[in-house]
């Protein structure tokens, strides 16, 4: 069993560790944002694009479920229904089946920006190791059979649009659903300069891995310009790029090297620790490094 709340461990990291490892994906939870859905998207076309499926069950209480995120869902592939029955309906829980067995996380997680990333969450993931993981199956299966449960139509579209307007409406749910909308403007991380930070001029910086669902959220996956300051104040032309590797995807940043430009960043000493601060908000995206 593990732990995830969001803290030391973040659930849309571990989450997309299980998407790629999944061949099918049954997901309950009592609301779905676009934010969220926004972090799990490219791990949804992964799945998709091997062959694998996804059922997706929502509820639609208290206008929380944007109807956009379904639509969006649907049309990656996803098989989607709502609950309607008169119960709140109020799971959250994740299930992966793969050639390694059955995963499950389940806990306090809707999906949502805040849910997947920031927010205080108690959320555990199972594995078949730590006890017979059929109970959930079986409960997601009964829902999913449940005639509290239909599939996703314009009908139930427009009324959940309705929903979500009265919620937009009223003072106190708005800002609650612009809470759980909310991203984190500013990261702050450690960095050592190694050896590959020193040997090539763009002075390439791996953002933690931990970031990248943030980031995704905040700013998107294209590579846009930065703007970095260095530990003694200079200020040099840089870029935050995007990309996928074996591991998977990942942020880094770069410098734009120019002949005509001097490069205080290959002043710095291997072995010196940074304190790396990015301001996601701005335009360049602003990176500061200070020395520790």
């Amino acid at each position: 069993m593990r732990f995830i709340d969001n803290g030391r461990v973040v659930l849309s990291q571990i989450l997309q560790q299980c998407f790629r490892s999944a061949e099918s994906v049954s997901i309950a939870v009592a609301f779905i944002r676009k934010s969220g859905l926004r972090i799990l998207r490219e791990d949804i076309d992964l799945l998709m694009g091997k062959g694998g499926d996804m059922r997706v069950l929502v509820g639609k209480d208290f206008g929380f479920t944007e109807p956009d995120a379904l639509r969006t869902l649907e049309s990656h592939g996803a098989d989607v229904r709502v609950f309607v029955g008169d119960r709140i309906f109020h799971p959250k829980c994740y299930i992966f089946a793969g050639p390694q067995g059955t995963t499950v996380i389940s806990g306090s997680s809707n999906i949502s920006s805040s849910g997947l990333t920031r927010g205080v969450e108690w959320n555990v993931k199972l594995e078949e190791s730590d006890g017979d993981l059929s109970q959930f199956t079986r409960a997601f299966e009964a829902l999913w059979a449940s005639p509290e449960t239909v599939q996703l139509s314009p009908a139930l579209l427009d009324e959940m649009e309705a929903l979500c307007r009265e919620t937009v409406g009223a003072v106190s749910q708005r800002k609650m659903a612009q809470r759980m909308d909310l991203s984190p403007k500013t990261l702050t991380f450690e960095f050592t300069v190694n050896a590959s930070f020193l040997r090539y001029s763009p002075r390439p910086l791996t953002v933690p891995a931990k970031h990248n669902a943030t980031i995704r959220a905040t700013v998107g996956e294209p590579s846009m310009e930065a703007e970095i300051i260095c530990p003694k104040g200079e200020v040099v032309p840089g870029k935050l790029h995007y990309g996928v590797a074996v591991w998977g995807p990942f942020y880094m940043i770069k410098r734009i090297a120019r002949r005509s430009q001097a490069d205080p960043l290959g002043r710095l000493a291997r072995g010196q620790r940074l304190t790396v601060e990015m301001w996601l908000d701005r335009r360049p995206v602003r990176v500061r490094l200070l020395a520790r």
